[in-house]
């Protein structure tokens, strides 16, 4: 069974809050201030900071379905909770941040699985924790220590600074020229990124290494400016190789090197029918998936299909056809997930498929989301971000194989959440442009960083986590992409 502790405290860093010990696992037994070691509000846009309706969709984000679709000054009337039934409320924060528990879930829902809480020991005054392990006082200041910034043995890393408990952004790849950030792939060394909607219809892949140096250029590995701005989709680590897609006459895949270091090195992998567009590539086994869309301008709302192929196999298969406008596709073993704009008149939503296949008809919808959302699978469950203004912003899951499963609100009362990435552990996703995390089983939202800030287009994407940072897109404006990380 869950179990949670939940502490009142009269402040966070002169912030009054109050907070949940929650976690699916614990970072850290040692004695800190209560909760959270992060401000649970100020520039990411707290709980309780109000605030209006929806997000409208800026129509620039053609992968995430902001696709010029007005939003709506709260939540969706009817079917917002899909089939599921009635979501169920894990531990999370209601739309004055105070703390609340949802029952357990039904099939497939919350009580399916045991979330560890580690209630603190003694409490150390806000903003200092005892990190040398005497267990004797609270000799660090976590507000200001870059060796541990919010919480004992949380490293900022390189010449990244700790400023109210919060870690600042270190520039990984910020090229010179005009990019875009649409997907990215990664390896424990090196960020390879996929620029397209360029200026001068620039799409390009480059590579950075995760560690930066005094250049943070990247190396350009292949660059078009002869081909449509949705044509270069899809990258994957493919073993000692790089993969990423072409949309063109026929369609390829093209691979290089993960040493790479220029066009030469990049070659034909695999040939694909005319015109596939790789939206959301990923190789599953020895098969790659995918979302093919065709619209050709943002906004737009054209026929898509997922589609599969096996790496040995020739010709591509229709899994789902008839769609609209499809991204973050999710792959379980009995069944498909994606996001989806049917129509230019309708709002973004979660559907589901059997794994072996269906026409657009015969797909169940599972939850209305909203413009800009974003999916991710973790374990057994899907989440995606409820993009709404505070108080009816959400981080949500399901279940994905459960026949009966319930909808979870893992977090709410969030304001305009967007991007998305998880681990073993914690869903990471933006609020305002800063960084948050919070326990996959539920919880308070925890604040990981200053506003870092970031144009509403592709640059709202969170790409990669790994053992000690969570890597995302910024910049101020269209073109201006960078990629940088932002300890976890």
């Amino acid at each position: 069974m869950r179990a949670l502790v939940w502490l009142r405290t009269g402040s966070l860093f002169g912030l009054g809050v109050t907070l949940g010990v929650a976690a699916c696992g614990s970072d850290d037994g040692s004695k800190q201030q209560p909760g959270a070691s992060f401000p649970s509000g100020g520039e990411g846009g707290a709980p309780s900071a109000g605030g209006g309706g929806s997000d409208a969709g800026d129509g620039t984000r053609a992968d995430a379905g902001e696709a010029a679709v007005a939003g709506s000054a709260g939540t969706n009337a009817g079917g917002m909770d899909g089939e599921g039934g009635k979501p169920v409320s894990l531990a999370g924060a209601d739309a004055g941040g105070q703390a609340t528990t949802g029952g357990a879930g039904g099939a497939g829902g919350a009580a399916s699985e045991e979330c560890i809480v580690d209630a603190p020991g003694t409490l150390c005054p806000a903003g200092t924790a005892d990190c040398d392990g005497d267990a004797t006082d609270c000799e660090t200041d976590v507000t200001s220590d870059e060796s541990n910034c919010g919480r004992c043995d949380r490293i900022c890393g390189a010449a990244a600074q700790c400023t109210s408990g919060l870690c600042g952004p270190t520039v990984i790849l910020d090229p010179n020229v005009s990019s875009n950030f649409c997907s990215g792939a990664f390896t424990a060394t090196t960020a390879y990124m996929i620029t397209c909607w360029g200026n001068n219809d620039l799409s390009e892949v480059r590579s950075a290494p995760l560690e930066p140096g005094a250049d943070v250029l990247g190396t350009q590995l292949k660059a078009y400016n002869n081909v449509s701005v949705v044509a270069m989709r899809g990258i994957v680590v493919d073993g000692t190789k790089v993969l990423f897609g072409l949309q063109e006459s026929p369609s390829h895949l093209y691979g290089f090197p993960l040493s790479a270091t220029g066009p030469a090195d990049v070659s034909v992998a695999y040939t694909f029918e005319n015109n596939q567009r790789f939206d959301d590539l990923q190789l599953i086994g020895d098969t790659f998936w995918w979302n093919h869309n065709t619209h050709a301008a943002a906004g737009s709302v054209q026929p898509s299909t997922i589609e599969k192929r096996a790496k040995a196999e020739t010709t591509s298969t229709v899994v789902v056809s008839g769609l609209g406008l499809s991204y973050n596709l999710q792959v379980f073993e009995q069944h498909v997930l994606w996001l989806e704009l049917r129509t230019a008149q309708s709002t973004v939503s979660v559907y589901r498929a059997p794994v072996a296949g269906a026409p657009a008809a015969a797909t169940e919808l599972i939850a209305v989301a909203a413009a800009g959302a974003f999916m991710k699978r973790q374990g057994d469950y899907v989440y995606w971000t409820h993009k709404q203004a505070s108080p009816n912003g959400k981080l949500r899951r399901f279940k994905a194989d459960a026949p009966a499963a319930e909808i979870e609100d893992v977090a709410t009362g969030l304001n305009l959440p967007e991007g998305l990435i998880t681990d073993e552990k914690y869903a990471y996703f933006k609020q305002l442009d800063a960084l948050y995390r919070v326990p996959l089983c539920g919880g308070t939202p925890q604040q990981l960083s200053p506003v870092v800030p970031a144009h509403d287009s592709q640059a709202t994407s969170i790409f990669h986590v790994d053992d000690h940072y969570v890597y995302f897109s910024a910049g101020l404006g269209f073109g201006d992409s960078t990629l940088v990380r932002v300890a976890k």
